[in-house]
């Protein structure tokens, strides 16, 4: 339960401390970041980054006191300063915070103050108050309990039971198992100030903010939480930080006149010990004891002169006190006006609320389109990693043409060099007239060469023009590939849109109550289906002309219930009932894939009535588009009754995106 590393006993508390030294370090750090000192009354104001900071270092130090353990308690005093700090660092370890508020009278901590730390009276009740009141209002949204200290003293193991039974609570060890240890720890004697011990005339506090807090604390003890206790106490809150501002100098004033004081009592102690301690060891000298003697009587009169002037800055902070008074008065006159706009702020938030709503549905919305992008990414990084391999391709070839340049290039030069050649033959020809005639053979030979290289030069620039038209070509395919990857993408996202409607409508289908329960019937209509099918339209024909000839018997019969116009009509339904039977489109639409047999089914018309119908069309629009039928013999008329929600937009908004697919569509 307890922290590894324990602060160590000292003079002010000789049994100990339940703090961790770490945590302490810790506290002091951040109300150091913040601009202030475990001994600042004013408002924190909290700084967000490094109240994160610090969340995170509280929730290291946890990891590292409490290592392993499932019941831990933290225990330090500046914790009521931002308790909700600690829990929101409690439960990202998966702790739950539940807070034991413990109240002491403030007359018993502000003599102890003034007494171990040197403080002024007002500011030791100023820094009770200001404790005592972030704890209880930053722990509101908590499990807690309120105690006095004085509760705890009389019968702690009647606190247990209490702590246990309001914050659900079991405690690891019973009472009966720590009594000897706990009566040793809460001993009476170590309780060093008393309010009955106390001067009533120095402390008096009746009626005052710290009398107001203390006494509704010890109500919450007794009883429950109540929205009139928490109203009282964000009142008092909020009069300290609008008069913080108007406290402060009185403040600086008050702790200045106190210091002073309290360094003249040193002082005059001080002195009177050497005049003590001079008396006894001179004993008969009587003239220093004169010296003495005006020396004190001069320290007397100094001490008049600062009480003076103590008693005119009392009756500067008198006037202050009334400047306060005033400024409360004008408070109240602006808390009729807050109301209003808190008012006002109430109906702004109801309204925020729907907003952050539909903005929570539109998100939802949008992460399934980012899923959806997400795959569309997929498919274009695999599509261009075959653009950059046929970019690969195109670089080949790009060097296979270089190369026969660099080839060609090679070959003029060398055509140069025997043209050179031939050159040195003409001047050898001319010096050896006498071997013209080998000479010429060899030259004819040569220029059979030439021509055969030549040749070779044509045939190289051929293949050139060859492979600059198949990277032309190339260049075209790789453009039409961009285009069908464009397709590719629009249609797959078309497809995508159905698969997933059509996969939620199966799934609802599937897992309704009466597919499953037609589940045999199914089965047996499955296979009697391809057989009983001539069968069935043999005996709708025949049905349909017994249903006629007894038509034509009952209505000789009787006159009254039928004319001779309706015996047309039953006759004429009887024969287009066969017909119908056997029509291609019908034998069309039972499923024969004969696709020019689907030309001659007949047009036919949709009328759909709506009325505040939004959360229903979508299933009706894709169940049209669903339709095995051809769209241009498809005529829809949609008729709205007035509706009031968004239902007319989406019928119009269907009809601007597909009428052009249908034979017609319009909206009464």
């Amino acid at each position: 339960m307890l922290p590894n590393t324990l602060l160590k006993s000292r003079a002010g508390n000789t049994k100990g401390h339940w703090e961790s030294k770490k945590i302490v370090e810790a506290n002091e750090a951040f109300l150091a970041k913040q601009g202030r000192t475990w001994d600042d009354w004013r408002q924190i104001n909290f700084d967000e980054k490094q109240s994160t900071k610090f969340v995170e270092q509280i929730k290291d130090i946890i990891n590292e006191e409490y290592a392993g353990k499932s019941f831990i308690v933290l225990k330090d005093p500046r914790f009521c300063r931002y308790p909700h700090l600690v829990a929101k660092a409690l439960a990202t370890l998966g702790f739950t915070a539940k807070f034991v508020i413990i109240s002491r009278s403030p007359i018993e901590v502000s003599q102890s103050l003034v007494i171990r730390n040197g403080f002024s009276e007002a500011q030791s009740n100023l820094l009770w108050l200001r404790y005592v009141l972030d704890a209880e209002h930053f722990t509101r949204d908590f499990n807690r309990t309120f105690l006095t200290f004085n509760q705890v003293l009389g019968d702690w193991n009647a606190c247990l039971t209490t702590i246990s039974n309001k914050m659900n609570i079991i405690w690891p060890n019973s009472a009966q198992t720590i009594k000897k240890q706990a009566d040793q720890f809460l001993d009476l004697s170590l309780k060093h100030h008393n309010k009955s011990e106390l001067s009533t005339d120095v402390y008096d506090l009746k009626g005052s903010w710290f009398d107001t807090t203390f006494h509704a604390l010890k109500k919450v003890s007794k009883t429950q939480d109540s929205a009139t206790v928490h109203e009282e106490l964000d009142n008092i809150r909020s009069q300290l930080n609008d008069a913080t501002p108007s406290i402060l100098p009185i403040m600086e004033i008050e702790q200045k006149t106190y210091r002073t004081s309290k360094a003249l009592d040193q002082k005059i102690k001080h002195v009177q010990t050497t005049l003590k301690q001079n008396l006894d060891s001179i004993g008969g000298l009587t003239k220093e004891r004169k010296t003495l003697t005006s020396n004190i009587a001069q320290r007397d009169q100094d001490i008049k002169t600062l009480k003076k002037e103590q008693k005119k800055l009392v009756s500067d902070l008198e006037r202050r006190k009334n400047d306060i008074e005033t400024l409360y008065q004008e408070r109240k006159s602006f808390a009729a006006d807050i109301e209003n706009r808190n008012t006002d702020i109430k109906v702004l938030k109801s309204e925020q609320k729907k907003l952050v709503s539909n903005i929570e549905r539109r998100d939802k919305d949008i992460k399934g389109l980012k899923k959806e992008q997400k795959k569309l990414v997929s498919n274009i990084e695999r599509r261009d990693k075959d653009i950059k391999g046929l970019k690969k391709e195109q670089k080949k070839l790009v060097s296979n043409i270089e190369t026969l340049q660099q080839e060609r290039e090679a070959f003029a030069v060398d055509v140069e060099r025997r043209n050179k050649d031939i050159k040195g033959l003409k001047k050898e020809q001319k010096k050896l007239v006498s071997n013209i005639g080998a000479l010429n053979h060899e030259r004819k030979v040569f220029a059979a060469d030439i021509q055969h290289r030549d040749r070779d030069i044509e045939a190289l620039k051929e293949e050139q023009k060859e492979l600059v038209s198949n990277i032309e070509k190339r260049n075209e395919d790789f453009g039409l590939i961009k285009e069908k990857v464009v397709d590719l993408e629009k249609a797959l996202e078309r497809e995508e849109t159905l698969s997933s409607y059509k996969t939620n409508q199966i799934n609802e289908i599937l897992n309704s109550r009466s597919w499953k329960l037609l589940s045999l019937p199914r089965k047996a209509a499955r296979f009697w289906q391809n057989k009983t099918f001539h069968l069935v339209k043999f005996i709708g024909a025949k049905n349909a002309i017994s249903h006629e000839a007894g038509s034509n018997k009952s209505s000789s019969g009787d006159n009254q219930s039928s004319s001779k116009a309706t015996l047309l009509a039953r006759r004429s339904l009887a024969e287009s009932r066969a017909e119908v039977l056997n029509s291609k489109w019908h034998t069309a639409l039972l499923g024969v894939k004969d696709k020019s047999l689907k030309a001659e089914l007949p047009n036919i018309t949709i009328s759909a009535v709506t009325f505040n119908s939004e959360k229903w069309l979508w299933n009706f629009f894709m169940s049209i588009v669903e339709l095995d039928y051809p769209k241009n013999k498809i005529t829809i008329h949609f008729v709205d009754n007035g509706s009031t929600d968004q239902g007319v937009k989406g019928i119009e908004s269907f009809i601007a995106t597909n009428q052009h697919q249908y034979r017609g569509m319009k909206l009464f």
